[in-house]
Parts: structure tokens; sequence; C-alpha cells
């Protein structure tokens, strides 16, 4: 049984796979993993001579169909067809994705993590030790392929919009700024705790602790220099660690958190409710998470039986969202703003029982709908106030609301 076989067989499956391969070894733009042996690998695979390979190993099928599955590089080769780029582009992008991927699944913490998932199966890998197809059958186990599609509609469509713009260059971008995402940067939190001495003062004690995937909102010193507030918000707007984010009232304006966020959670409440609409937001606009999440469960079968290789799933998703949207007359809003289904924007707001919040928290919700009524009227502030103090009910203030829904 010839092993070389586990390392060749791509070169036959993909005939286009050599001449890239020949192409990056002299580009030194791409990234290279092991940089002090790359040329070696590449000059191996170049001087192949397949008329010498041996008996197939009897798990190569089963090999080049968990790589096909899980590998990052091919799946993000797969996702990049959506695009129209050209073969080698499409690779170029695909390495890009991939060595973040490399260099994720190569920290301590991440290995520590998929060897505790593999503790107490009986698969070759594990035996054997082959971290490589632990990290392959995580990634088919978390149907990477799909988190790429998802991740690469999201991005593809803020910057394709125009005609005439170089597609290469806008899927290099998209890339580089997915590469990013996959790695969030490894930082220090300083955690402090006081306690009261023996003699009545304040002792301060501090622990620090290196974060793999924790980051703080607000611009901080990482390990590999500055990381500004943007970058926070790009690494936790993506389908990969971190997963919360803390932020004080600086992240309650101006900023997004929708792709990947439908829930939030109000650990202090604001002085009124526009700071509360303000917030709530944050995670509330176009083709959000939540909208997302219910357009895929009403029309993810009939996508896929209208799906072909090279097709972006999400837009024939949204596609037949509008299309059913628009014979049942709903309005322009429906559906990449709102959509029907399980899936809402969640608020969660921690009220310990009797405390002054709990009063507070009723009177922001009269407030906020009578906010809305007053949406748009001179002197807001007076007619809110009237409305208040009126102690009318909710359901009559919301059919007062001003409604701003565009026609049908």
């Amino acid at each position: 049984m010839d092993d070389r076989w586990e390392w060749a067989a791509p070169l036959l499956v993909d005939p286009g796979l050599r001449g890239f391969l020949e192409a990056w070894h002299g580009d030194g733009e791409l990234p290279r993993p092991n940089p002090e042996v790359f040329p070696d690998y590449i000059a191996d695979l170049r001087d192949l001579d397949v008329s010498t390979l041996g008996r197939r190993p009897d798990h190569l099928e089963e090999l080049l169909t968990e790589v096909a599955l899980g590998s990052p590089a091919v799946l993000a080769a797969r996702t990049l067809r959506s695009a129209g780029l050209e073969d080698d582009a499409r690779r170029r992008a695909g390495v890009r994705l991939a060595e973040a991927f490399w260099g994720l699944f190569n920290r301590p913490a991440v290995i520590s993590l998929l060897d505790q998932l593999a503790r107490g199966e009986t698969d070759t890998s594990r035996e054997e030790g082959f971290y490589w197809r632990q990290v392959l059958r995580y990634c088919i186990a978390g149907n990477l392929q799909a988190v790429l599609d998802e991740s690469w509609h999201l991005m593809w469509e803020q910057r394709a919009w125009s005609d005439t713009a170089d597609r290469t260059a806008l899927a290099e971008a998209c890339a580089k700024d997915l590469a990013e995402q996959v790695q969030p940067p490894v930082a220090r939190v300083h955690a402090h705790f006081y306690k009261t001495s023996d003699v009545g003062a304040i002792e301060r004690d501090e622990l620090r602790i290196r974060t793999t995937f924790a980051l703080r909102f607000g611009d901080i010193r990482t390990e590999d220099g500055n990381f500004t507030q943007d970058r926070v918000r790009e690494a936790f707007n993506s389908p990969f660690r971190p997963f919360v984010l803390t932020s004080t009232s600086v992240g309650q304006e101006g900023l997004d958190f929708h792709p990947w966020c439908h829930r939030l959670i109000h650990w202090d409440l604001p002085g009124n409710p526009v700071d509360l609409e303000q917030r709530e937001g944050r995670i509330h606009r176009y083709k959000g998470h939540a909208v997302r999440r219910n357009v895929a469960a009403a029309h993810h079968a009939e996508a896929l039986g209208q799906w072909r290789p090279g097709d972006d799933p999400w837009q024939l998703i949204f596609d037949l969202a509008h299309r059913a949207a628009r014979a049942a007359g709903a309005s322009d809003l429906v559906p990449h703003w709102l959509a029907a289904g399980d899936w809402r924007v969640q608020r969660h707001v921690p009220l310990l029982p009797f405390s002054k919040e709990v009063a507070v928290f009723q009177r922001l919700k009269r407030q906020l709908a009578a906010y809305r009524v007053v949406f748009g009227q001179p002197r807001q502030e007076e007619l809110m106030t009237l409305l208040e103090n009126a102690d009318l009910d909710t359901a009559l203030l919301r059919d007062w609301a001003v409604d701003l829904t565009p026609r049908s």
C-alpha cells in the first residue's frame, strides 16, 4: 500500500491544481504555512511520477470525501464560485482563508478543545493521533460549508453592488476580511478583586488572563499590537468566536451587530426610550440574524431544489422570499427587514425582584409606546409626558403610533 496516494490524489482529481501550486511557489504575496519546508512540498508534488504509485490505500475514498466536505480551502473555493471568478482566483482567495483556519486550529487552546471532543471516540484519527483528521471531521460536523456560504453572501453583497467593479479585487478584499475574523487576536484581560484587610483597609488583587477568544470592546493592546474598536466589531460580526460582546453606552449608537446576533442583554437600563431604541436597533437591521433564520426556515427546501453549482444559496432563498412576500401583498420591509417565523430579536433584562429597576423597566416600556406616538411631532417631550400621565392603555398607544411602513 502506497501512502503517497493521500497527498497525490488531489492532483489527479483537479487537473488545474498542479499549475496553481507551481505559481504559488513563486508568488510572494500568498501566505505559506510552514515556510521553511513549503518549497520541498511543492517540489515533491511537481516531481511526482504518478506511474510509480503503488497500491491505493483502502481508506482513500473516505479520505477524499472528508477533504471535499471538510477542508477549509476546498470549502472556500467552492463558496467563491458564486462570485463568478476564474479557477485560479478562487484558489488564491481559498488559500488566504485556509491559512487563517490553519492558524486557528494550531492554537493550543483549540487543539485542546478538539482533543476533548475526540475523547471516547474509536476512529482511526484518534487512535493514530492524526489531528488533521480531527479538524476535517470537526468542520464537517459544524457544516463549515454553510457557514462560509452565509458569511460570504453578507460580505459580497456589501461590496459587489457595482457592475463595473473588479470582481477579483473585491473577492480578495472579502477573503482578507473574512480571514481576519477567523482568528481573533490574542489579548490579555486584567481582572481586579477587592477585599477588606484585617485593619479595615481596601486591598486590590489583580489577575492577568491571557484570552484566546474573548475581547473587550474598545481600543486595546494585543500581543500583536493595537486593536481598534472597529476590529473588535468586525471580529464580533462573524459566525466565529467571540459570540458575546459586552459594551457600555458607547456601543449603543452608530454600530451594527445584527449580522450574527439577535439577542441583547441590557446590563443596566437606559434613562429614556430613545436610548432603548438605539440599543435594540443595533441588532434589528437589514438581513439581520433573526430575519435570515426565519427566511431560511421557510424557503430552504425550495432553494435547495433550484440550486446549481455556482449559485449563491442565500440569494436564491431571499429571491424566493421576496416573490412570496409580493404575492401575499406584504410591505416592502418583508423579507429583508421583517420575516415571520419562530425567531425574534430578543431583549433580556436581568432584574432583581423588588428592585427599583423593575419599576424603571415598566416605565420605559410605556414610554417607548408613547414615543412611537409622538415621533415626528413638535415638542415631543411634552406630548410624551402628557400621554404617560394620562395612564392610557398600551394597546391604544400602539394604535395611535405613527406607521412608517412602506406600502406594498
